[in-house]
Order: structure tokens, then C-alpha cells, then sequence
């Protein structure tokens, strides 16, 4: 999944149940540098969650995995 580019991730929240994803890395990146907390799913799950927690590696460089809630 990495090596594709991809990140993995899972939503959970507002009384539904856990879904695990894959993200875009690059996607992911461009949220984070803009500052926002909020995306918009769309793919095997949709609607609007925020970013509650990022796994990064030991070093701080790459984003291991993230943790969505749904908004």
C-alpha cells in the first residue's frame, strides 16, 4: 500500500461503525500543508471527517497512519 503512494487510515465515529481506508499520500500532504483539519472522502467512504490523530515515523518525515472522524 506505501510503496503505491498510498497511507493507511481509518474512520470512525458518529455512531457508525469503523472503516478501514487508504489514502493518497500526495492528497494527504496537500491537506496538512494548507493547515486544515477537514476533508472531503469520497471512494469506499464519503462525506466530510476531520483528522484526529497522525502516526508519523520516528524521524518525523512520513505519515505512518491517520486516524478520521467523521464530521
Amino acid at each position: 500500500m506505501r510503496m503505491a503512494g498510498n497511507i493507511p487510515a481509518v474512520l470512525y465515529g458518529a455512531g457508525g461503525d469503523s472503516v478501514m481506508l487508504s489514502v493518497s499520500a500526495l492528497e494527504l500532504g496537500k491537506v496538512l500543508k494548507s493547515g486544515s483539519k477537514t476533508v472531503q472522502l469520497a471512494g469506499s467512504a464519503t462525506g466530510t471527517a476531520e483528522v484526529q490523530e497522525i502516526q508519523w515515523d520516528a524521524l518525523g518525515n512520513e505519515v505512518l497512519h491517520v486516524d478520521f472522524v467523521r464530521a
